[in-house]
């Protein structure tokens, strides 16, 4: 779990409430017996019947993951305004896509774009100054 992670909020004793919103904050370990995780969220407006101390409950919602979407560091993401840009490397040469942000990990996003194959070489580091058809050399690590 990492911050900006949407949750659905519910609560036992409120039993027709529930409330969409984003993980804030996430404890540093989980409950090993328990295997749960405190985190921590940001609840505007909240019932009047929801008082302090009350148990809360959360659905962590996950993205929709199809053929098409992938996991990626977030250093192989640059932004140019509102397009989230990724660059493929083919025959030695920067390809750029546009592809959509799906979900926000915190070091890595989950991204699509219907050209992205499994195993396909992406450019990690240094994107920010590259443009298509721009000569890269491939560093296996």
């Amino acid at each position: 779990m990492s911050p900006r992670q949407q949750v659905n909020l519910f609560a036992r004793a409120l039993p027709n409430w529930s409330k969409p919103t984003q993980i804030t904050a996430v404890a540093p370990a989980a409950n090993t017996n328990s295997r749960r995780q405190l985190v921590r969220v940001t609840l505007n407006n909240p019932p009047e019947k929801l008082l302090p101390g009350m148990a809360i409950q959360a659905d962590l919602i996950l993205p929709d993951i199809d053929a098409n979407t992938f996991t990626v560091p977030r250093d192989a993401l640059t932004r140019r305004g509102e397009q989230w840009l990724l660059f493929t490397v083919n025959n030695n040469q920067a390809e750029q896509l546009e592809v959509k942000l799906v979900e926000d990990l915190g070091e890595n996003m989950i991204v699509s774009h219907p050209q992205l194959r499994k195993g396909q070489s992406i450019v990690i580091k240094g994107g920010e100054g590259l443009r298509d058809d721009v000569t890269v050399t491939i560093i296996e690590s």
